[in-house]
């Protein structure tokens, strides 16, 4: 099960060596078969004195980046054999320990070790791990990070914090502007200052009346959002009324009013927010958008730079996919181009002329052949 799982996610097991393999046998019951992954067998299973020595050997015949013991501990109270799990765990902690190597515990499934097992393993300097497909995963993309690391300057430059200077924060039409600026796809908009602007509208009926400023983060909420106006006479009566009733919640509006084309219904409505963050860089998460966004929690998280080929393989993953990939029929979205898109977002936040430090889209609505941002917070670092 361990190698199965750990070929789909690209992890070798280090053959042992000629040497190694003989001195195994040596130390192992007949009935062992000797290999990486090994399988030490129940003769010897809970009795250190015969597994230790079998762990030394392991370890200490490659260069291993980490170790991994799997131990299916006993549900508390059903039987005494946790302790023979724990005598077994603890010999080969020790002999990872005085090799310089990780040791990680792992359970077959998530619930095979409980709390109090795992934080007796914590205090002996294990790292316990629930379940073998998280803990392959874990270990995977830890080893995928380590090595982007090592690249030196180009990533260092990549994921560079800014420091802490002036931000700039945008409101939704501001925001959308910059994205437009930048060749980004949003819909036609149009800024309302007075009633006279209605009779000079850029935007197609029907639209979508808006209240937007930088600190009004959920306009639905607040009752900012006119949506599937018809006409002159519907907007201007939709405006008079949404102008009464923010003044009589915010008292004076700084903000600003304005229009747009309400776009077509999409195939999907994603998430996506990009960000700096202390410990990792730059970081990506897309996901599921819309109203439901954390209703579903249907999101994947990526550290920058990262290829077409990680994130179409994330993007797979998600819920969200079955409605890219032509859910009951129906039409499929083209992901070589929504892909392009995206990207073209990433490269925004990325470049450091554009000094875009923070921004988050949602919805951005996924068709065919093109993404269409319809709403986002954005920041700039002065």
């Amino acid at each position: 099960m361990l190698a199965d799982c750990a070929e789909k996610l690209e992890l070798r097991f280090t053959p042992f060596s000629r040497n190694t393999k003989k001195s195994l046998k040596d130390k192992l019951p007949i009935i062992a078969t000797v290999s990486n992954p090994l399988d030490y067998t129940t003769p010897i299973w809970g009795i250190p004195q015969k597994t230790k020595p079998v762990f030394k050997t392991a370890l200490d015949s490659r260069n291993y980046s980490i170790a991994i013991l799997i131990q299916d501990f006993p549900l508390s109270g059903l039987d005494d054999s946790e302790e023979a799990y724990l005598r077994d765990s603890i010999a080969f902690i020790e002999e990872a320990k005085s090799q310089n190597i990780p040791a990680v515990i792992c359970s077959t499934f998530p619930e095979n070790i409980n709390k109090e097992i795992r934080e007796k393993l914590i205090k002996l300097g294990a790292i316990p791990m629930q379940g073998i497909n998280h803990c392959l995963k874990a270990i995977s993309n830890s080893l995928k990070f380590s090595k982007k690391k090592s690249y030196g300057e180009t990533l260092i430059k990549v994921h560079e914090v800014p420091a802490k200077n002036f931000e700039n924060k945008f409101d939704e039409f501001n925001g959308k502007k910059y994205l437009e600026k930048n060749g980004v796809k949003v819909p036609v908009t149009q800024e309302i200052k007075k009633e006279t602007d209605f009779e000079q509208l850029i935007p197609n009926f029907p639209l979508s009346l808006k209240y937007s400023m930088a600190e009004l983060l959920h306009k639905t909420e607040a009752g900012a959002v006119k949506l599937n106006i018809q006409n002159r006479k519907h907007l201007l009566k939709e405006f008079n009324g949404l102008n009464k009733s923010l003044k009589s919640k915010f008292g004076k509006l700084d903000g600003k009013f304005f229009v747009e084309e309400m776009a077509p219904t999409p195939i999907a409505e994603m998430f996506l927010s990009l960000r700096n963050d202390k410990k990792f860089g730059k970081v990506l998460t897309i996901g599921m958008g819309g109203s439901l966004t954390e209703l579903y929690n249907d999101a994947s998280t990526f550290i920058l730079p990262l290829s077409r080929k990680q994130l179409l393989e994330g993007i797979s993953k998600l819920k969200i996919f079955k409605l890219i990939n032509g859910f009951r029929n129906k039409e499929k979205i083209n992901k070589n181009k929504i892909l392009k898109d995206i990207f073209q977002l990433i490269n925004i936040f990325e470049d450091k002329e554009k000094k875009c430090s923070y921004l988050e889209i949602n919805p951005l609505f996924i068709y065919k052949e093109s993404v269409v941002v319809i709403d986002c917070i954005l920041s700039t670092q002065e």
